[in-house]
């Protein structure tokens, strides 16, 4: 039925929920329920412990299948945390992910608690995966990310941005793929910096910043320009001055997706 109205809806997740109750013991079922559940965000998060329940029951049942071996049940707990963290359920997540954790350093699993512990403000937790993931990928930009918004987050500003300074340094040397998800994580830290909203971005510490750290950023001209662009769309009220740095950055940097809608976000602002 979903399949031939093209959509998920509110009743159509209800009656899947519905079922997973139903058939507590049915394997298929409960994963059905977790995608149909997860797929839908319009209803104020009604479903969403229903949803989580449903994960928490398929990954018990898939672990006690006749032939399912130590591998599987890695790899279904680490989906079933992902479920759970797009649920927003940080806390449960973890708990599947520290199972992992304890039996071996996976990748998927340390980047997923990162993220867990960040969400639930545990920040020297989130800096220990963090690190833990650059032992042995020194360049992968998303532990760079959590290493560089954590210190920001507890006010160790130098700390920030030498981290955010690798990214760029990342950035410049990758491409395809792994160039956007650096720029993705950089263009999250330069709002972090200089943005501040009242909600989302509280920090803003670019005004304050000493002209020792002013030098760090100066270090990285990716960095320097792309810092500036951001400010002065945002913050500065100079769209001229905006355009000017955004158009430096994709000068160096082709095709950049943040950048490009950054410089687009500029043009509109300019009417």
């Amino acid at each position: 039925i979903t399949g031939k109205a093209g959509e998920v809806t509110q009743t159509y997740v209800n009656k899947m929920l519905d079922y997973a109750d139903e058939y507590p013991d049915n394997l298929v079922v409960q994963r059905l329920a977790v995608i149909y559940g997860s797929a839908l965000k319009g209803d104020n998060a009604q479903h969403y412990e229903r949803t989580i329940n449903s994960a928490i029951r398929y990954e018990k049942l898939y672990s006690q299948l006749e032939d399912v071996t130590e591998e599987d049940i890695k790899n279904s707990k680490i989906m079933v945390a992902q479920w759970i963290i797009d649920l927003g359920d940080y806390n449960t997540a973890v708990r599947y992910l520290e199972d992992v954790l304890a039996k071996e350093n996976n990748k998927d699993a340390i980047l997923l608690a990162a993220r867990c512990y960040d969400q639930l403000d545990n920040y020297k937790k989130c800096r220990q995966m963090a690190e833990l993931m650059l032992e042995n990928t020194p360049n992968n930009t998303a532990a760079l990310y959590y290493c560089a918004i954590t210190n920001l987050k507890e006010g160790n500003i130098e700390e920030s941005l030498e981290y955010t300074t690798k990214i760029c340094e990342v950035m410049e040397t990758v491409e395809g793929k792994e160039k956007h998800d650096a720029e993705v994580c950089l263009y999250a830290m330069l709002q972090y910096l200089t943005i501040n909203d009242g909600s989302g971005y509280p920090y803003q510490v670019y005004q304050k910043l000493t002209e020792e750290q002013k030098n760090i950023i100066a270090e990285n001209t990716l960095f320097y320009n792309y810092i500036q662009a951001v400010y002065y769309c945002f913050n500065g009220n100079s769209l001229d001055e905006a355009l000017e740095y955004a158009n430096a950055v994709l000068d160096s940097q082709e095709n950049l997706s943040q950048a490009l809608y950054l410089q687009g976000t500029i043009y509109y602002n300019m009417k």
